[in-house]
């Protein structure tokens, strides 16, 4: 009799112990934090990508019948899901478009960033000046992805054209900000847009790895109505590198010919 208690006993521990375990394993699955929604989130193929983002066409892109013109996932640093940049058609219907960082997770849109526009090339220059410009180039625009400063991090390089001035920038994820940032915003001129060259080199200068710009600010700083002095530094070729303290790309010096 009482051996036969004993194993009754012993029955229920591990009839209650398997209940627990089931009920720990249905929390575990249910848990949006947990490793298992992490495997599904990162199963999500380009496809499903392309349809989450057209069905969330509200605020994922422009009011009006935007294209997905270019999708990849990229390491942006921006936690909690995974990083996707995109590129909206313009509402003109040329060449550029629209970049838009996006932080998907668990087959949802957590959040999105909009970056300027990605600029027709051929509308500035005939000369190719991105053929050189390192990362992954965005189509036929004049913006590039890539880790340029070296951190293991995507960052954004682009030729920025703008009714005031061309600028240099590039574009990174600042976490305190929670917000895309420019790491440096330098004006240049287009050098020769048949001939070239670039106005930007990637290069090991001296030791230092950066890239140099061909210099030349447009912008007069009384406004329209100031008599137009050519600045100083205007039409000279300088060298700038990524400052880790500053988290910014610094001017350290003007590259002369033949250096």
């Amino acid at each position: 009799m009482f051996k036969n208690f004993i194993i009754i006993l012993v029955s229920l521990v591990i009839m209650n112990s398997c209940d627990k375990n089931n009920k720990m394993l249905k929390e575990d699955i249910n848990n949006k934090d947990n490793i298992v929604y992490s495997l599904v989130e990162n199963d999500l193929s380009e496809d499903d990508i392309k349809s989450l983002l057209y069905s969330y066409e509200i605020v994922a892109k422009p009011p009006y019948n935007a294209k997905l013109l270019f999708l990849e996932k990229i390491k942006f640093g921006i936690p909690g899901g995974d990083n996707w940049l995109a590129e909206w058609s313009s509402r003109d219907g040329g060449n550029g478009g629209t970049l838009v960082l996006y932080l998907i997770k668990n087959n949802a849109i957590k959040k999105h960033y909009y970056s300027i526009g990605n600029f027709d090339m051929q509308v500035h220059s005939r000369f190719d000046i991105m053929k050189d410009i390192p990362g992954i180039h965005i189509r036929n625009g004049t913006s590039s992805l890539g880790d340029f400063n070296e951190d293991g991090i995507d960052e954004i390089f682009q030729y920025g054209f703008y009714g005031m001035g061309f600028s240099v920038n590039i574009w990174g994820y600042d976490a305190e900000k929670d917000d895309l940032v420019t790491y440096c915003d330098i004006p240049f001129r287009i050098i020769d847009a048949e001939n070239g060259q670039a106005p930007v080199e990637f290069m090991t200068y001296k030791g230092i790895d950066g890239f140099k710009v061909y210099y030349a600010e447009t912008v007069v700083a009384g406004g329209p109505n100031d008599i137009p002095e050519t600045p100083l530094g205007n039409d000279k070729w300088f060298f700038y590198t990524w400052d880790e303290g500053e988290k910014k790309y610094i001017r350290i010096e003007e590259v002369k010919d033949g250096e």
